[in-house]
């Protein structure tokens, strides 16, 4: 599939890269199509790129990665809106703030977006009734944050 990216590059993404987001993403619910691009030298990064709209497009990290204590419930609903039959069926991503500043980073741990690796569905969850924050530092801890 050929999409262009916010950078105004045309790239052919390979079908197994393509996710579904069958409620959308926060605040771009009508849009359900989208790419998952890694890119080499942005590494842990990857990107999610709308296939249809190129301004609408996020950068991603394994929330794991720098918070390996992360850990919340998966409602019912969203295991069946998935169709996830295990956990390591699973990938987990949070959408990254980047700042000119590089160590001011923050990723959104209030709403991490769930991936099934075996059939490309996705969704991007809210959490209720936990301390995690939207903005998230990724290079320090949110105490140390003024």
């Amino acid at each position: 599939m050929k999409i262009t990216t916010r950078q105004k590059t045309e790239i052919e993404v390979d079908e197994k890269n393509i996710l579904t987001f069958p409620e959308g993403v926060v605040g771009f619910e009508e849009y359900q199509t989208y790419a998952l691009i890694e890119v080499e030298d942005e590494e842990p990064f990857v990107r999610l790129q709308c296939s249809n709209i190129p301004e609408v497009a996020f950068v991603l990290i394994d929330p794991l990665l720098f918070y390996p204590e992360y850990d919340f419930e998966v409602e019912d609903n969203i295991v069946e809106l998935l169709s996830i039959e295990k956990v390591e069926d699973i990938q987990l991503y949070t959408i990254v703030t980047v700042y000119s500043d590089h160590t001011k980073m923050t990723a959104n741990m209030l709403a991490p977006i769930l991936v099934n690796k075996t059939n490309r569905k996705s969704c991007q969850l809210i959490l209720r009734g936990t301390d995690y924050l939207t903005r998230h530092p990724i290079f320090g801890n949110p105490e140390n944050e003024g």
